[in-house]
């Protein structure tokens, strides 16, 4: 498949996360919101426990990761008859993690898209406020889609994330603080 194919892909694929966010967001009760949000978390915080944990500074897949990468093999060629092909480069932390990164991104773009529908529906303030809270909810949302895109090509390419786009800090959550040295632990 071709690049641009590929880049169509992608933006589609962020496109369905978003769809899919505003259409839940829409449709389901807001109890069944707040309980959907609290699982989606709950996933986003294993996704980022196993990347930074298992995965950040390790030179080979941990036993629970390959198990895991090898059952979804077995399954691939159960259900869909799909063997993964010889020459295809073996699975190295690094993409393990970046794919991580995707799903959370993934995760988050949805969760966003659906607090932006349901506080847009079920917010009683002012037309303008709501409108407010709704417009940066979904920037927020856009950008986590964005991201959801690069990942997805650094992906297709075979490429692991950069460790700043791996493990996101943000400057200003450390501007008051003394400097850090996380090489004691």
């Amino acid at each position: 498949m071709d690049d641009t194919r590929l880049a169509v892909w992608r933006v589609v694929t962020a496109t369905a996360v978003l769809t899919v966010g505003a259409v839940l967001g829409w449709v389901l009760p807001l109890n069944l919101v707040m309980a959907f949000g609290l699982l989606v978390l709950l996933r986003i915080c294993w996704l980022e426990d196993n990347i930074k944990n298992d995965l950040d500074g390790t030179s080979d897949l941990p036993a629970n990761h390959l198990d895991g990468l090898r059952m979804r093999q077995r399954m691939a060629w159960h259900v869909l008859g799909l063997w993964p092909d010889p020459n295809r480069r073996t699975a190295t932390p690094g993409l393990v993690a970046s794919a991580m990164r995707g799903q959370i991104q993934a995760w988050s773009a949805l969760l966003l898209v659906i607090l932006a529908v349901t506080v847009g529906t079920a917010a009683g303030q002012t037309a303008v406020l709501t409108l407010v809270a709704v417009a940066v909810i979904l920037r927020l949302a856009f950008r986590q889609a964005d991201n959801l895109i690069r990942t997805l090509a650094h992906l297709d390419a075979g490429q692991p994330l950069s460790k700043d786009r791996l493990i996101p800090t943000h400057k200003w959550a450390y501007s008051t603080r003394a400097p850090r040295d996380d090489t004691r632990f």
